[in-house]
């Protein structure tokens, strides 16, 4: 990737600065082109997708904060005319993935995380597309996960004998966790995702220490003592943070450079992630998040039957893809009374692209409902 310029997009409330880059070097002629994004609970990104041989491929791309959005139909609008006036192309089609809760006729949605929703009779009404869909953010990855490159995709444990049109299972970890599962279609030949808000499910508590982490998070984050804790209160950024600062409270860790830093930096995960080969502390923060990850992928897979593939998704997993591999892991994934076999003949895996979900809402737009490719 070729980062081409930082540009203000002027608005009446505020100025948004994205950062733009670019994937390929020259744009090619008498090429069809719809626009994807993928608005997190920390960042988005919104890119110019360019068919090829009916595969989306990313042209350029708009990288921002989620929380900086007041605004996402002028936002769509300034973006296009950019496009519009910069490499001469107009968009009709567009398709947002967004983490959190879309409507069945996929015209809303709300994200989780960000006090911020999407309309899509609005972003139409604004921006002059045709065609607008809104999905949640673990289905765009869904849909993405047969095309994604092999050199993208970390084998954690393999079978000589996969059965592809078996259910499939994505879980994600980033802001909030994201869980989806991939049913096979016999008519469309490929495996279809439903979107899931599994993340907000009540997390599962094995031993007295557990709980008291359970009950450390309620008062850390202020919450009211019969509200439960979700599985998104300790798989997510958030969550190695909450475990990190629990921590503190039962054991006394030699005092290092690395945990001053994590001080400093008011406790960012993503220091807690840096860090953890290097300082006991964020290492054993990991044991217990690793742990949990696998708990809650035993679960999922036992729910869906996901013999055709457990599949890791976003940036904690692509970060740090080795946890998975580790013996805490599999003790933990493994740990059922009468299913043992079951979870030892299925397949696991790490995405370690971050911009599926861009190639997902693409997918989308490519193949879902009514619209069709000689369409764009």
């Amino acid at each position: 990737m070729t980062l081409l310029n930082v540009y203000s997009l002027e608005k009446k409330e505020n100025i948004l600065k994205l950062k733009e880059v670019k994937h390929t070097k020259q744009m090619p002629r008498n090429s069809k082109y719809l626009l994807a994004a993928d608005i997190g609970g920390t960042n988005f990104t919104f890119a110019l997708m360019q068919i090829k041989k009916g595969k989306p491929v990313i042209f350029v791309s708009f990288h921002g904060k989620s929380a900086e959005i007041d605004n996402p139909e002028l936002l769509t609008k300034e973006l296009l005319d950019h496009i519009h006036d910069i490499y001469g192309i107009t968009v009709k089609h567009a398709c947002f993935a967004i983490a959190g809760i879309v409507s069945v006729k996929k015209d809303f949605g709300r994200l989780t995380n960000v006090p911020l929703q999407l309309n899509a009779h609005e972003i139409k009404k604004r921006t002059g597309l045709k065609i607008v869909f809104i999905i949640n953010d673990s289905e765009a990855n869904g849909y993405a996960i047969d095309i994604v490159p092999k050199e993208s995709i970390k084998i954690i444990k393999s079978q000589k004998k996969i059965p592809h049109r078996k259910n499939k299972i994505l879980l994600g970890a980033g802001t909030g966790l994201g869980k989806s599962i991939l049913i096979w279609d016999h008519f469309a030949k490929q495996h279809i995702p439903s979107a899931s808000e599994g993340g907000h499910a009540d997390f599962p508590v094995h031993n007295r220490q557990e709980l008291e982490l359970l009950e450390f998070i309620k008062k850390f984050k202020k919450l009211p003592k019969k509200v439960s804790i979700e599985w998104e209160d300790l798989l997510s950024g958030s969550g190695l943070q909450s475990i990190y600062l629990y921590l503190n409270t039962i054991k006394q860790y030699k005092r290092t450079s690395y945990q001053d830093n994590i001080e400093h930096n008011t406790y960012d995960p993503y220091f807690i992630s840096l860090y953890r080969k290097k300082d006991a502390q964020c290492r054993d923060t990991y044991q217990f998040f690793t742990k949990f990850y696998a708990r809650c992928a035993k679960n999922f897979a036992l729910d869906s039957l996901a013999l055709a593939g457990i599949y890791f998704t976003g940036g904690i997993a692509a970060g740090n893809p080795d946890i998975f591999m580790q013996r805490i892991f599999w003790n933990e994934f493994i740990n059922t009374r009468k299913q043992v076999t079951l979870l030892k003949q299925i397949p696991i895996y790490v995405i370690t692209d971050t911009t599926i979900g861009l190639y997902g809402a693409a997918i989308y737009l490519l193949f879902h409902q009514n619209v069709k490719r000689e369409q764009l």
